[in-house]
């Protein structure tokens, strides 16, 4: 055997033994911290740390979802109160609109008596119906050939007009009618015309 290769043998030998030997490995330092964790497990810091985090990031999120969901339920109230004032004005509208007469023409804006016919045939028995604002209610009642029928609710939430107008206004044969509602200091203001067909 010549001397190189004798060399290239010695070499290979020690090459051998190092690699083979714990003593005289070379760690790599990445492999050594994971060797460490995942023969320990996780230090009490790691976890108050960890806990810490997601009960941060778990308060953040409960947090948006109430705001969500108040936010929500602020705009349904909104859109009931908008929805049954405007039901109330299309049903005021239909009723004025086969008004006969106007019994009483509203002074003060806040009533309106009217007589209609409800068989549509110009003879008798007529209905009258009126229509009052008391307090933040409005109110329907009506009697036919007998007394009257207890009041009905068809909006509540009514409050003054910032405009100044009347909730009645009669210009002839034109009755205007002005409905402002008011929820959690936000008004909504709803007005229509009719023309009285008879």
């Amino acid at each position: 055997m010549n001397n190189q290769s004798y060399r290239n043998l010695e070499i290979h030998k020690i090459a051998r033994k190092l690699v083979h030997n714990p003593a005289f490995r070379i760690r790599n330092p990445v492999l050594s911290i994971q060797d460490r964790v995942s023969r320990k497990g996780f230090t009490l810091i790691e976890v108050m740390v960890a806990l810490a985090v997601f009960a941060v990031i778990i308060a953040s999120a409960g947090s948006v979802f109430i705001s969500i969901q108040q936010a929500w339920q602020r705009q349904k109230q909104t859109v009931e109160l908008i929805q049954n004032a405007r039901w109330a004005m299309e049903f005021m509208s239909n009723e004025i609109r086969g008004a006969g007469q106007i019994l009483i023409p509203p002074p003060d804006g806040g009533q309106l008596e009217f007589r209609t016919d409800p068989d549509n045939n110009g003879f008798p028995p007529y209905r009258t119906i009126d229509y009052q604002k008391t307090g933040a209610v409005l109110q329907r009642r009506w009697r036919q050939s007998g007394g009257w029928q207890p009041w009905q609710e068809l909006a509540n939430l009514i409050i003054n007009n910032p405009s100044g107008n009347n909730i009645f206004t009669k210009n002839g044969s034109l009755i205007t009618i002005e409905l402002t509602v008011e929820e959690d200091s936000r008004q909504y203001t709803l007005k229509t015309q009719v023309r009285l067909r008879n």
